[in-house]
């Protein structure tokens, strides 16, 4: 007997570790996102790689965690996300909300063209603070 084959069974598959989330779609395309983070002049910047879509709340989680542990205020490194589906520009959303509910600030550092072209179609980049200069984040 063999891995079981069935579509609706491998439709999607999901682990979570240390801040990596990996996923795989319907046609077993790799949609794992990393990241990291540093503190840098008592801002924290978080350095993402990878695609911002279904299912992803570890960042959402982790945001979560600094906010109880009392940081405010958050860079958000877009540079290394080429794609963001409806489901990530909605955890953005969330993320921004629970952010500014605590007094804190969010800025987005150097998202791509795709992602920066998402922000202008749903009008988010009057929203979100978006920078293309770290240091000018601090």
């Amino acid at each position: 007997m063999g891995l079981n084959t069935n579509p609706e069974l491998k439709s999607r598959a999901a682990f979570s570790a240390n801040s990596l989330l990996w996923q795989r779609d319907l046609s077993g395309e790799d949609m794992s996102l990393a990241i990291s983070s540093r503190i840098v002049s008592g801002v924290i910047v978080v350095d993402i790689v990878g695609r911002l879509c279904f299912l992803n709340v570890t960042l959402r989680d982790r945001v979560n965690e600094w906010l109880q542990e009392g940081h405010r205020a958050f860079v958000f490194n877009l540079a290394n996300v080429p794609y963001a589906d409806s489901f990530g520009l909605g955890q953005l959303i969330t993320i921004s909300n629970s952010i500014r509910s605590k007094g804190g600030q969010l800025i987005l550092l150097a998202p791509t063209d795709h992602v920066r072209a998402l922000f202008q179609i749903t009008k988010l980049n009057t929203v979100f603070n978006i920078s293309t200069d770290e240091s000018s984040c601090r």
